[in-house]
């Protein structure tokens, strides 16, 4: 998991540096769910989160 989290900050560090927004996305409104909980508890907010059909 600190993996994931690692790799998070990353992604919103050069996101923010190249003033950019990211769009995860996820195949259910429950994977939806978890990643925002996840952005949130790491304050990021230049991550966006969408349901796709697989």
């Amino acid at each position: 998991m600190a993996n994931a989290r690692a790799q998070v900050l990353r992604q919103s560090e050069v996101l923010a540096q190249n003033r950019l927004i990211g769009l995860w996305e996820v195949p259910t409104p429950v994977q939806k769910v978890k990643a925002l909980k996840l952005l949130r508890r790491m304050n990021v907010s230049n991550i966006h989160v969408k349901v796709v059909k697989p």
